[in-house]
Protein backbone atom coordinates (compact mmCIF):
# COMPACT_ATOMS: atom_id res chain seq x y z
CA UNK A 1 0.00 0.00 0.00
CA UNK A 2 1.43 3.05 -0.99
CA UNK A 3 -0.87 5.74 0.21
CA UNK A 4 -1.93 6.23 3.70
CA UNK A 5 -4.39 8.18 5.19
CA UNK A 6 -4.85 9.35 8.81
CA UNK A 7 -6.98 13.08 8.11
CA UNK A 8 -10.66 12.57 8.41
CA UNK A 9 -10.72 15.86 6.40
CA UNK A 10 -9.02 14.55 3.23
CA UNK A 11 -11.06 14.95 0.03
CA UNK A 12 -11.10 11.30 -0.68
CA UNK A 13 -12.15 10.09 2.54
CA UNK A 14 -15.22 12.86 2.99
CA UNK A 15 -16.09 10.93 -0.60
CA UNK A 16 -16.36 7.88 0.56
CA UNK A 17 -17.88 9.23 3.65
CA UNK A 18 -20.63 10.25 1.25
CA UNK A 19 -21.67 7.19 -0.24
CA UNK A 20 -23.89 6.51 3.05
CA UNK A 21 -26.31 8.99 1.49
CA UNK A 22 -28.85 7.97 -1.08
CA UNK A 23 -28.23 10.78 -3.55
CA UNK A 24 -24.42 9.91 -3.73
CA UNK A 25 -25.49 6.60 -4.30
CA UNK A 26 -27.45 7.20 -7.08
CA UNK A 27 -25.13 10.04 -8.17
CA UNK A 28 -22.12 7.90 -8.51
CA UNK A 29 -23.38 4.66 -9.32
CA UNK A 30 -21.04 3.44 -6.08
CA UNK A 31 -21.53 1.81 -2.84
CA UNK A 32 -19.40 0.85 0.26
CA UNK A 33 -18.84 -2.90 1.45
CA UNK A 34 -17.89 -3.17 5.13
CA UNK A 35 -15.95 -6.32 6.46
CA UNK A 36 -13.26 -8.62 5.55
CA UNK A 37 -16.20 -11.47 4.81
CA UNK A 38 -18.08 -9.54 2.87
CA UNK A 39 -15.70 -7.95 0.68
CA UNK A 40 -14.17 -11.33 0.16
CA UNK A 41 -17.82 -12.28 -1.22
CA UNK A 42 -18.39 -9.53 -2.99
CA UNK A 43 -14.78 -10.14 -5.16
CA UNK A 44 -15.57 -13.99 -5.53
CA UNK A 45 -18.80 -12.86 -7.25
CA UNK A 46 -17.34 -10.85 -9.31
CA UNK A 47 -18.27 -7.27 -8.31
CA UNK A 48 -16.72 -4.23 -9.72
CA UNK A 49 -14.53 -3.05 -6.52
CA UNK A 50 -12.65 0.10 -7.64
CA UNK A 51 -10.40 0.52 -4.12
CA UNK A 52 -10.53 -1.00 -0.43
CA UNK A 53 -9.94 0.76 2.80
CA UNK A 54 -7.79 -1.20 5.84
CA UNK A 55 -6.86 0.21 8.83
CA UNK A 56 -3.50 -1.63 9.74
CA UNK A 57 -4.88 -1.45 13.84
CA UNK A 58 -7.95 -3.24 12.96
CA UNK A 59 -6.46 -6.42 10.95
CA UNK A 60 -5.71 -9.74 11.95
CA UNK A 61 -3.03 -11.92 10.28
CA UNK A 62 -5.57 -14.02 8.33
CA UNK A 63 -6.61 -11.00 6.66
CA UNK A 64 -3.05 -10.28 4.43
CA UNK A 65 -4.25 -13.35 2.06
CA UNK A 66 -7.10 -10.67 0.79
CA UNK A 67 -5.03 -7.99 0.69
CA UNK A 68 -2.41 -9.70 -1.35
CA UNK A 69 -5.16 -11.05 -3.93
CA UNK A 70 -6.94 -7.66 -3.99
CA UNK A 71 -3.45 -6.01 -4.82
CA UNK A 72 -2.35 -8.62 -7.65
CA UNK A 73 -5.74 -7.96 -8.62
CA UNK A 74 -4.91 -4.36 -9.43
CA UNK A 75 -7.29 -3.07 -6.75
CA UNK A 76 -6.43 0.18 -5.40
CA UNK A 77 -5.49 -0.54 -1.13
CA UNK A 78 -5.11 2.35 1.00
CA UNK A 79 -4.73 2.33 4.71
CA UNK A 80 -6.02 4.46 6.88
CA UNK A 81 -6.09 5.10 10.72
CA UNK A 82 -8.71 4.01 13.00
CA UNK A 83 -10.22 7.53 12.84
CA UNK A 84 -10.76 7.50 9.22
CA UNK A 85 -12.45 3.84 9.72
CA UNK A 86 -14.96 5.31 11.96
CA UNK A 87 -15.27 8.13 9.58
CA UNK A 88 -16.48 5.88 6.48
CA UNK A 89 -17.71 3.26 8.27
CA UNK A 90 -21.66 2.70 8.85
CA UNK A 91 -21.42 0.19 11.58
CA UNK A 92 -20.42 1.04 14.75
CA UNK A 93 -17.80 -1.18 15.56
CA UNK A 94 -16.44 -1.80 11.99
CA UNK A 95 -13.37 -4.32 10.94
CA UNK A 96 -10.23 -3.14 9.31
CA UNK A 97 -11.93 -3.96 5.79
CA UNK A 98 -14.41 -1.37 3.71
CA UNK A 99 -14.52 -1.35 -0.02
CA UNK A 100 -15.87 1.08 -2.51
CA UNK A 101 -17.76 -0.77 -5.60
CA UNK A 102 -19.83 -0.30 -8.19
CA UNK A 103 -23.50 -0.94 -7.08
CA UNK A 104 -25.69 -4.17 -7.80
CA UNK A 105 -26.84 -4.65 -11.15
CA UNK A 106 -30.71 -4.64 -11.23
CA UNK A 107 -31.82 -4.43 -14.79
CA UNK A 108 -34.86 -5.99 -15.70
CA UNK A 109 -33.09 -6.35 -19.07
CA UNK A 110 -30.43 -8.07 -18.66
CA UNK A 111 -31.81 -10.35 -15.55
CA UNK A 112 -32.46 -13.02 -17.35
CA UNK A 113 -29.49 -13.78 -18.54
CA UNK A 114 -27.71 -13.00 -14.42
CA UNK A 115 -30.47 -15.87 -13.89
CA UNK A 116 -28.95 -18.13 -16.39
CA UNK A 117 -25.20 -17.89 -14.93
CA UNK A 118 -26.14 -17.63 -11.77
CA UNK A 119 -27.89 -21.22 -12.41
CA UNK A 120 -24.82 -22.23 -13.98
CA UNK A 121 -22.69 -21.10 -11.06
CA UNK A 122 -25.11 -23.00 -8.70
CA UNK A 123 -25.17 -26.06 -10.12
CA UNK A 124 -20.81 -25.99 -10.64
CA UNK A 125 -21.08 -25.94 -6.66
CA UNK A 126 -23.65 -28.66 -6.02
CA UNK A 127 -23.17 -30.75 -9.28
CA UNK A 128 -26.69 -30.03 -10.51
CA UNK A 129 -27.10 -29.39 -14.06
CA UNK A 130 -27.94 -25.94 -14.92
CA UNK A 131 -31.67 -26.48 -16.19
CA UNK A 132 -32.56 -29.77 -13.75
CA UNK A 133 -35.00 -27.56 -12.18
CA UNK A 134 -37.52 -24.64 -12.53
CA UNK A 135 -36.88 -21.98 -11.70
CA UNK A 136 -37.77 -20.43 -8.22
CA UNK A 137 -37.90 -16.10 -7.77
CA UNK A 138 -39.04 -13.83 -4.92
CA UNK A 139 -40.91 -10.76 -5.55
CA UNK A 140 -40.76 -8.03 -3.05
CA UNK A 141 -43.27 -5.34 -3.57
CA UNK A 142 -42.55 -1.88 -2.29
CA UNK A 143 -40.35 -2.88 0.72
CA UNK A 144 -38.85 0.25 2.53
CA UNK A 145 -36.85 -1.08 5.67
CA UNK A 146 -33.05 -2.31 4.44
CA UNK A 147 -32.45 -4.39 6.69
CA UNK A 148 -35.53 -6.57 6.03
CA UNK A 149 -34.31 -6.85 2.30
CA UNK A 150 -30.89 -7.49 3.32
CA UNK A 151 -32.32 -10.34 5.50
CA UNK A 152 -34.10 -11.59 2.67
CA UNK A 153 -31.54 -11.59 0.36
CA UNK A 154 -29.03 -13.59 2.80
CA UNK A 155 -32.01 -15.96 3.31
CA UNK A 156 -32.19 -16.39 -0.39
CA UNK A 157 -28.75 -16.93 -0.83
CA UNK A 158 -28.81 -19.76 1.71
CA UNK A 159 -32.08 -21.65 0.13
CA UNK A 160 -30.51 -21.83 -3.14
CA UNK A 161 -33.36 -18.64 -4.41
CA UNK A 162 -32.68 -18.09 -8.16
CA UNK A 163 -33.44 -14.35 -7.96
CA UNK A 164 -35.44 -11.79 -6.66
CA UNK A 165 -37.59 -9.07 -8.52
CA UNK A 166 -38.08 -5.99 -6.83
CA UNK A 167 -41.47 -3.75 -7.75
CA UNK A 168 -41.68 -0.35 -6.78
CA UNK A 169 -38.86 -0.57 -3.96
CA UNK A 170 -38.69 2.12 -1.45
CA UNK A 171 -34.42 1.65 -0.91
CA UNK A 172 -31.62 1.35 -3.12
CA UNK A 173 -29.73 -2.24 -3.46
CA UNK A 174 -26.75 -0.08 -2.22
CA UNK A 175 -27.87 0.84 1.35
CA UNK A 176 -25.09 0.18 3.65
CA UNK A 177 -28.14 -1.60 5.82
CA UNK A 178 -28.54 -4.18 2.29
CA UNK A 179 -25.64 -4.88 2.41
CA UNK A 180 -24.73 -5.54 6.04
CA UNK A 181 -27.85 -7.48 6.57
CA UNK A 182 -27.32 -9.46 3.36
CA UNK A 183 -23.60 -10.31 3.97
CA UNK A 184 -23.03 -8.94 0.98
CA UNK A 185 -25.53 -11.73 -0.80
CA UNK A 186 -26.81 -8.52 -2.39
CA UNK A 187 -23.67 -9.33 -5.00
CA UNK A 188 -24.17 -12.82 -5.29
CA UNK A 189 -28.10 -13.06 -6.31
CA UNK A 190 -29.71 -11.87 -9.46
CA UNK A 191 -31.86 -9.06 -9.02
CA UNK A 192 -33.92 -6.56 -10.87
CA UNK A 193 -36.02 -3.28 -9.55
CA UNK A 194 -38.40 -2.51 -11.79
CA UNK A 195 -42.81 -1.25 -11.32
CA UNK A 196 -45.25 -3.80 -10.81
CA UNK A 197 -46.79 -4.31 -14.70
CA UNK A 198 -42.45 -4.69 -15.89
CA UNK A 199 -42.88 -7.60 -13.48
CA UNK A 200 -45.76 -9.55 -14.10
CA UNK A 201 -45.02 -8.31 -17.84
CA UNK A 202 -41.62 -10.10 -17.19
CA UNK A 203 -43.04 -13.03 -15.62
CA UNK A 204 -45.47 -13.83 -17.69
CA UNK A 205 -43.22 -14.33 -20.72
CA UNK A 206 -41.31 -16.19 -19.10
CA UNK A 207 -44.22 -18.35 -17.78
CA UNK A 208 -43.97 -18.32 -14.74
CA UNK A 209 -46.32 -18.85 -12.17
CA UNK A 210 -46.87 -16.11 -9.58
CA UNK A 211 -48.22 -17.31 -5.88
CA UNK A 212 -49.05 -14.15 -3.25
CA UNK A 213 -48.56 -14.19 0.10
CA UNK A 214 -51.56 -12.70 2.26
CA UNK A 215 -53.09 -13.86 5.54
CA UNK A 216 -56.55 -14.61 3.81
CA UNK A 217 -54.50 -17.86 1.41
CA UNK A 218 -56.51 -20.36 0.26
CA UNK A 219 -53.80 -22.54 0.64
CA UNK A 220 -50.47 -22.93 2.53
CA UNK A 221 -47.05 -22.24 1.51
CA UNK A 222 -46.40 -25.55 2.24
CA UNK A 223 -48.82 -26.37 -0.97
CA UNK A 224 -47.00 -24.81 -3.28
CA UNK A 225 -45.88 -26.53 -6.20
CA UNK A 226 -42.44 -25.44 -6.96
CA UNK A 227 -41.60 -27.88 -9.43
CA UNK A 228 -44.31 -26.49 -11.83
CA UNK A 229 -42.63 -25.81 -15.76
CA UNK A 230 -41.31 -22.48 -16.13
CA UNK A 231 -40.87 -22.11 -12.58
CA UNK A 232 -42.50 -20.77 -9.76
CA UNK A 233 -42.63 -16.81 -8.31
CA UNK A 234 -43.84 -15.63 -4.68
CA UNK A 235 -44.53 -12.22 -3.85
CA UNK A 236 -44.45 -10.45 -0.74
CA UNK A 237 -45.73 -7.23 0.33
CA UNK A 238 -44.33 -4.66 3.00
CA UNK A 239 -45.33 -5.44 6.60
CA UNK A 240 -47.56 -2.40 7.28
CA UNK A 241 -49.72 -2.90 3.97
CA UNK A 242 -48.98 -6.48 2.41
CA UNK A 243 -49.27 -6.96 -1.03
CA UNK A 244 -51.90 -4.96 -2.93
CA UNK A 245 -54.81 -5.89 -4.39
CA UNK A 246 -53.13 -5.72 -8.27
CA UNK A 247 -50.67 -8.29 -7.09
CA UNK A 248 -53.51 -10.40 -5.66
CA UNK A 249 -55.53 -10.43 -8.81
CA UNK A 250 -52.55 -11.27 -10.62
CA UNK A 251 -51.59 -14.71 -8.60
CA UNK A 252 -52.65 -18.06 -9.12
CA UNK A 253 -53.54 -18.28 -5.55
CA UNK A 254 -52.92 -16.73 -2.73
CA UNK A 255 -50.71 -18.53 -0.08
CA UNK A 256 -50.76 -18.38 4.02
CA UNK A 257 -48.37 -19.15 6.02
CA UNK A 258 -49.67 -21.27 9.34
CA UNK A 259 -49.64 -19.12 12.79
CA UNK A 260 -50.84 -20.29 16.10
CA UNK A 261 -49.65 -17.44 18.43
CA UNK A 262 -51.78 -14.07 19.10
CA UNK A 263 -50.26 -12.06 16.21
CA UNK A 264 -51.66 -12.44 12.91
CA UNK A 265 -48.51 -11.82 10.76
CA UNK A 266 -44.62 -12.35 10.33
CA UNK A 267 -42.30 -9.69 8.81
CA UNK A 268 -41.20 -10.28 5.26
CA UNK A 269 -38.01 -11.41 6.30
CA UNK A 270 -39.37 -14.56 8.28
CA UNK A 271 -42.21 -14.70 5.50
CA UNK A 272 -39.57 -15.23 2.69
CA UNK A 273 -36.83 -17.55 4.49
CA UNK A 274 -39.98 -19.92 5.29
CA UNK A 275 -41.16 -19.79 1.84
CA UNK A 276 -37.49 -20.27 0.48
CA UNK A 277 -36.90 -22.92 2.30
CA UNK A 278 -39.93 -25.06 1.04
CA UNK A 279 -38.43 -24.45 -2.17
CA UNK A 280 -35.58 -26.16 -1.24
CA UNK A 281 -37.37 -29.01 0.79
CA UNK A 282 -38.72 -30.02 -1.98
CA UNK A 283 -36.01 -29.87 -4.48
CA UNK A 284 -33.93 -31.90 -1.52
CA UNK A 285 -37.24 -34.34 -0.83
CA UNK A 286 -38.95 -34.28 -4.36
CA UNK A 287 -42.83 -36.51 -3.95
Amino acid sequence: MSLVISSTANPRIKAVAALSQPRERRLTGLCTIEGHDEVRLARDSGSAIREVYLCPDLMRASDLVLGETLRAAGVDLVEVSEAVMAKIAYREHPDAWLAVAESPDTDLATFAARLRLHRAQSAARTGRQADERPRTLLVLDSVEKPGNLGAVLRSADAAGIDGIIASDCRTDMGNPNVVRASKATVFTIPLAECGPDEAIGWLTSEGITLYAASPEGSITHWEIDFSRPGGTAVAFGAEREGLGDFWLAQAAARVSIPMEGIVNSLNIAQSATLVAYEALRQRLSPK
